[in-house]
Parts: C-alpha cells; sequence; structure tokens
C-alpha cells in the first residue's frame, strides 16, 4: 500500500536512448515538467545501491518537487553489470575522475539536456542517497564549472577513496578517513589546477546513528566544502530544525555556502 501511495505522488520518467558517448555504461532518464520557464534550472538525482531511478523517485518525490517548483530533472541509472549492488562506483578513479567512466557518461548526459532544453547552466545541482551521495561528492569536485553544488545524503567527502578496498571498508568496515580542512580542499585544488571560476556549495544530511557509514563523515564534508570556499569550520547558524540540528557556513563575504542538517536517531540514509 505504501509503494502504491508513493507512486501515485510520482510522474514517468522518459528514457533517452542516445546522449553520446558512454564509458560508464550507464542509462539515463529525464523529468521535463509541464510548463517549464526559459533558463530553468536542473537537478541530476543519483540512486542508491539496489536502486533504480524509477523507486528511488517513489522515495523522494523528486518528479513532484520539479513539477510544483518547474525545473527539470536527469536521472542516470547504473546496473549490477557494474556494480554488485547496482552502486555508482564512487570510489573508483576510473569512474570519478574528469573525462572518464561514469563521470564523463553523467557529463554528457548534462551535455545531452542543456542542448535538448532551456537550462540555466549556472544552475545545474546533483544529488544523492548513500553510493549515490558519494558520487555527487565527486562530481562537483571533478567538474565544479558544471555542478554548482551538492545535496549529499548520507555520503562521503569527494575523492574520499582510491580503490575497492577502500569503497569496502568505509561502507561496510566503518573505516573513518580523517582529514583536515586544508587535505580535504587539496583533493579539489589538485583535480582543478588553476581553476577560477564558480565554487560548488552544499548542503549535507547525516543520521546521527548511521550503521553503514560512521556519522563523522557529516562534518568531513563540511570541511572539504568550506575549504574549498577559503572559509573557516565555524558555524555561523546554528537552529533546530525538526528533528535535527541545522548548522549554516558563510564564505568571507558573509553568504552561506554549506549547510549541515545532523539528524538526531536517524540511520542510513
Amino acid at each position: 500500500l505504501l509503494a502504491l501511495l508513493c507512486s501515485l505522488n510520482s510522474y514517468a520518467l522518459t528514457p533517452v536512448a542516445d546522449f553520446g558517448f558512454n564509458p560508464g555504461n550507464i542509462t539515463m532518464f529525464k523529468y521535463v515538467p509541464s510548463n517549464p520557464q526559459p533558463n530553468a534550472p536542473m537537478v541530476v538525482v543519483l540512486h542508491g545501491c539496489t536502486q533504480e531511478p524509477e523507486n528511488y523517485d517513489d522515495q523522494t518525490h523528486w518528479t513532484t518537487l520539479a513539477e510544483d517548483y518547474q525545473f527539470y530533472l536527469l536521472f542516470p541509472k547504473t546496473t549490477t553489470a557494474n556494480n554488485y549492488y547496482g552502486c555508482f562506483n564512487w570510489f573508483l578513479p576510473a569512474d570519478y575522475k574528469r573525462d572518464q567512466g561514469e563521470a564523463l557518461s553523467i557529463k554528457n548526459m548534462v551535455n545531452k539536456m542543456k542542448t535538448d532544453h532551456d537550462i540555466d547552466g549556472s544552475r545545474i545541482f546533483v544529488t544523492g542517497v548513500s553510493a549515490g551521495a558519494s558520487m555527487a561528492s565527486d562530481l562537483v569536485l571533478t567538474y565544479p564549472e558544471i555542478f554548482a553544488g551538492a545535496s549529499v545524503q548520507a555520503g562521503t567527502p569527494g575523492y574520499v577513496a582510491t580503490g575497492m578496498l577502500d569503497g569496502i571498508n568505509i561502507f561496510y568496515n566503518h573505516l573513518f578517513i580523517d582529514k583536515t580542512p586544508q587535505q580535504w580542499g587539496d583533493l579539489f585544488r589538485l583535480a582543478n589546477p588553476g581553476y577560477s571560476g564558480q565554487l560548488p556549495k552544499a548542503v549535507v544530511f547525516y543520521g546521527t546513528d548511521d550503521q553503514k557509514l560512521d556519522p563523522r563523515y557529516g562534518l568531513e564534508i563540511v570541511e572539504q566544502f568550506t575549504n574549498i570556499h577559503g572559509a573557516d569550520q565555524i558555524a555561523d547558524e546554528e537552529s533546530d530544525f525538526r528533528t535535527s540540528r541545522r548548522f549554516i557556513y558563510h564564505d568571507n563575504n558573509g553568504q552561506p555556502i554549506v549547510e549541515f542538517f545532523e539528524l538526531q536517531g536517524m540511520t542510513h540514509g
């Protein structure tokens, strides 16, 4: 019954067969709102392990939000042929580095959307949960000129892993990789030498009882994105929001750049 009620609040996704070079061997779905405004924003939605775009949308209602607020959606989809659990390969440099693997496939999907629709190139965002969240962190470090920001839900900082063993240990053995803010930010700078364009912002959601990932990764993500902006790691705003504690971090110009929601008692995702 719950699945039926959820599906009644979602809209059908459209498959896109040809979006160009696809080294990551992933497929593309999109949602176009009924009355899109000129120069509308777009959100790229990355599902978690064992999920697909359709059931992830049923659980999150991204298409309902897109219809209500008239923005575009892009849903990449990976399969068990790429990863045993149907996860995005957020832990493999060959899939998250610039112009390689899944990252390049998603970039080409974004370009296809921009060609076919009137999308504001300065307002393209990426969101994900679990493995999809970790890939979202990777993507904004890989393509900051494309993605203005990420929503990271129960994920990791960008470039935290350098191979499959890291991925297994982080997700299944509760490995916590602790770096300084400078070290996290340097991963971005090393990937984008001489870059002077827009810097990605982040919204981070983490449950205090996450049983898959060490909940301390929430603050590691905060450290990475604040350092990318050259800001400190002291919250400028703090408040209660429903069952969570909400922290907002500003850049040196007083603009919000990172928002962190610490959800009391929430488990993974």
